[in-house]
């Protein structure tokens, strides 16, 4: 669920939906993403 919020968060700030930009908000929300 946490990768949806992620990709919604992106889409609302203009931001490109790829596996990068998603590690970064996960990340800084204190979430460690798969590997």
């Amino acid at each position: 669920m946490e990768y949806i919020y992620a990709a919604m968060l992106l889409h609302k700030a203009g931001k490109d939906i790829n596996e990068e930009n998603l590690t970064q908000v996960l990340t800084a929300a204190g979430i460690n993403p798969d590997a």
